[in-house]
Formats: structure tokens, C-alpha cells, sequence
């Protein structure tokens, strides 16, 4: 007669929590996995808004609004400050009308619903006067 090895309880108790320990490590780590992805989308996304505008003012100085085609996050909105450097070309250079001048454009990506800079950036660039 051929014997049957059948397995004690307390090999069935230890294979079990084993089983349990390897499906709750393995839970937590889809959980920050996914946790992770989310945070790197909306990082992603906020650089995205930001480059966005920083191309649409660095292209248009001065202009107001951005046209809703090139920026398309409702839940954000931009805004551009252009400054004169105070270091500024040679005495006799800058007098000139119409003349170029070292100048600093501030452009901010801010929340709607909470109101906070979301990303910004800073650009020193030189421009026509007129555009000051």
C-alpha cells in the first residue's frame, strides 16, 4: 500500500502567512508605485504648463492673454513681467532710440483654485525698447 504524506496544520498555517506577507509587500508596492506615477504626471505636466508660456511670452513680449490652443490647462493660468536689467549695456549705447536693452522676463504658471506660483521661471534676454 502506497502511503499518503498529508500536511499538519501548522504547515498549512505558515505556508499561509507567508502567502499573506508576499500579497501585502507586494500591494504596498504597487500602491507607491502608483502613488509615484501620479506625483511625476502632475510634475510633468506643471513643467509642461510652464514651458508653454514661457515660449508664447518669449515669442509675444508684452501680450496679455494666452490663446487657450496654446494653453490648454484650465486649472492654471500664466503670467509675464518684463523688466529692464539694472546692469545694462555701455552709457553710450543704450541712449539710442529704439535701441536694444538687456531686459528680464519673469513668467509664472499659478493655480486657479488655490492662487500659488505653481512653477516659474526667470529669462534674461535682450530686447528692442519698444517692447519694454
Amino acid at each position: 500500500m502506497i502511503k499518503l504524506r498529508k500536511f499538519t496544520l501548522i504547515e498549512v498555517v505558515v505556508a499561509l502567512t507567508i502567502l499573506t506577507l508576499g500579497l501585502s509587500v507586494s500591494l504596498a508596492l504597487a500602491t507607491t508605485a502608483k502613488n509615484r506615477i501620479i506625483r511625476a504626471r502632475e510634475r510633468w505636466k506643471e513643467q509642461h504648463a510652464l514651458e508653454q508660456a514661457a515660449e508664447y511670452y518669449l515669442l509675444n513680449p508684452g501680450e496679455g492673454n494666452i490663446d487657450e490652443r496654446i494653453f490648454p490647462y484650465e486649472e492654471y493660468y500664466a503670467e509675464c513681467r518684463v523688466e529692464q536689467c539694472k546692469d545694462n549695456f555701455p552709457d553710450g549705447v543704450d541712449n539710442i532710440a529704439g535701441s536694444w536693452k538687456l531686459a528680464t522676463v519673469k513668467i509664472k504658471v499659478l493655480s486657479r483654485e488655490e492662487k500659488h506660483v505653481v512653477k516659474e521661471v526667470q529669462v534674461d534676454t535682450i530686447m528692442k525698447d519698444l517692447d519694454l
